[in-house]
C-alpha cells in the first residue's frame, strides 16, 4: 500500500518527457511563427521528445508481436522507413508530380511517435500529466494571441481567428483535438475547459467545427439511448448501424436541397468535392504504394499540387489504400470499444474526431500521431493491463 507521504512524493515527481511532449503537442499549432520551413518549436519539442524515448527504448522497436498489432507495427514500418523514401525519390525525381521529400522525414517522426509512446504507456508514462501541459500551453498562447496580438485576426480569413497558426483551420484541428484528449483522460477537466474551447472554435468560424459540435451532442443522446438497453452488444450496433443508414436515407430523400445549399455556403466554389473526387482518382492510379509523400489532387482533374482535405485520401495518395486502411480499423475498433464498455462522451468525442477528417487532411500533424499511438494502445493493450493489474492483487 502506497501512504499519504509517499503519494506526495509521486506527485512532485513531474516527469520531464511528458512535460516535454504535452509543450510539443500544445505549442503545435503556431504555425505561423516557424523559424525554418516546417520547423518551429512545437516541432523541435517533439523532437526532443522522441529522442528521450528512443534513447530509452530503441531496442523495442524492431521488435513485433505474431498478432494483428504486430502486422500494422510492420507493414507501417517498412511503408515509411522503406517503400516511402523509394517511392518519394522516384517521384521527385523523374516525374514533375508535386513530390515532398521533406515529408519523409514527418512520416518516419510519426512512426516513432506512436510506437515509442506505446512502450512507454505499457511502462509508466503518464498521459494525463501530458493533456494537462497540452491543455495549460495552448490555451494560454492561444489567449495570449487573442489579446495582445489583434493582427492575428486576419481580415484576409474574413476576420476568422487564427491566433498563432497559419490558418484558421489548423487552430480549429487543436481545438477539437485537446477536446478528444480531455475527454479521453480528463473529464472533470473537459468540463472546465469546455467553454473556452468552444468559444474559441466559434471565432475560427470553421463550418467543420460546428458540425463536430452539432455531431458530439447529437451522437452522445443517440449513442445513450441505443447502448443503453440490457441486450447483446452486437444486436445494438446493428440496430445502431441501421438506424444511422435510415437517417441518412431519409436526410437525402427530403432535406438533399437543403443540405447542398449548406455545403455550397461552406465550401464556395464546391472546391473539396473535387479535390475528394480527383484525389480518390489519383489514388486508384497507385493503390499499393502510392505516390510518396507530396500533394497530387486538383480541384480539376488528379495528378494536381494540393492536397484532397482528406486524411484518408491523402494517406492513400501518398502510401497506397492499405495504409490508411490500417489507421482507420484502429480507429473504429477504439470507438466501438468505447460504445461497448458505455463510454459515451468519448465515443461521441471519438466520432467527431473522424467526421472531422472528412474534410481535413490531419496526418501532418503530430498530434494525429500521437493519438494514433493513444487508440492503439487502448484497442491492444488496455485491457491486458487491467487483467494483470487485477490478476497480481
Amino acid at each position: 500500500m502506497i501512504n499519504n507521504n509517499q503519494k506526495v512524493l509521486l506527485k512532485k515527481n513531474i516527469k520531464f518527457a511528458e512535460i516535454i511532449l504535452g509543450l510539443g503537442l500544445g505549442l503545435g499549432y503556431m504555425t505561423s511563427l516557424r523559424f525554418y520551413s516546417k520547423i518551429g518549436i512545437g516541432e523541435l519539442l517533439i523532437l526532443i521528445f522522441i529522442l528521450i524515448m528512443f534513447l530509452k527504448y530503441y531496442k523495442t522497436l524492431l521488435l513485433f508481436e505474431k498478432n494483428f498489432a504486430g502486422f500494422i507495427k510492420v507493414y507501417t514500418g517498412i511503408s515509411i522507413f522503406i517503400v516511402l523514401p523509394i517511392v518519394t525519390f522516384a517521384v521527385y525525381f523523374f516525374t514533375d508530380l508535386n513530390s515532398s521529400p521533406i515529408d519523409i522525414v514527418m512520416f518516419m517522426m510519426g512512426w516513432l511517435i506512436i510506437f515509442l509512446l506505446i512502450k512507454a504507456l505499457n511502462e509508466d508514462f503518464d498521459m494525463k500529466i501530458v493533456i494537462i501541459v497540452y491543455a495549460i500551453s495552448f490555451l494560454s498562447s492561444v489567449l495570449i494571441s487573442y489579446f495582445f496580438f489583434p493582427s492575428y485576426y486576419s481580415p484576409g480569413y474574413q476576420q476568422r481567428f487564427m491566433g498563432f497558426a497559419s490558418d484558421p483551420n489548423q487552430l480549429m484541428f487543436y481545438v477539437a483535438n485537446l477536446s478528444l484528449m480531455l475527454a479521453i483522460y480528463h473529464k472533470k477537466l473537459l468540463l472546465l475547459a469546455l467553454p473556452i474551447t468552444i468559444w474559441i472554435g466559434y471565432i475560427t468560424k470553421s463550418d467543420s467545427y460546428y458540425l463536430q459540435l452539432f455531431a458530439i451532442i447529437f451522437l452522445f443522446v443517440l449513442y445513450s439511448i441505443l447502448f443503453g438497453y440490457k441486450i447483446k452488444f452486437r444486436q445494438k450496433l446493428t440496430v445502431a448501424i441501421t438506424l444511422f443508414l435510415f437517417i441518412l436515407i431519409l436526410l437525402n430523400m427530403f432535406y438533399s436541397d437543403f443540405l447542398i445549399e449548406i455545403w455550397n455556403r461552406a465550401d464556395e466554389g464546391n472546391a473539396r468535392l473535387g479535390l475528394l473526387y480527383n484525389g480518390f482518382l489519383t489514388s486508384l492510379h497507385s493503390p499499393f504504394v502510392g505516390f510518396g509523400a507530396g500533394s497530387f489532387s486538383d480541384v480539376a482533374q488528379p495528378f494536381g499540387r494540393w492536397e484532397s482535405h482528406n486524411t484518408f485520401l491523402d494517406y492513400s495518395m501518398q502510401l497506397g489504400f492499405i495504409f490508411p486502411i490500417l489507421i482507420y480499423t484502429i480507429f473504429f475498433w477504439f470507438l466501438i470499444k468505447k460504445l461497448k464498455h458505455r463510454a459515451y462522451l468519448e465515443a461521441s468525442f471519438m466520432t467527431a474526431f473522424l467526421i472531422s477528417g472528412l474534410f481535413h487532411y490531419n496526418g501532418r500533424h503530430f498530434i494525429f500521431w500521437v493519438e494514433i499511438a493513444v487508440f492503439y494502445y487502448f484497442v491492444f493493450y488496455s485491457d491486458k493491463k487491467v487483467y494483470i493489474k487485477d490478476k497480481n492483487r
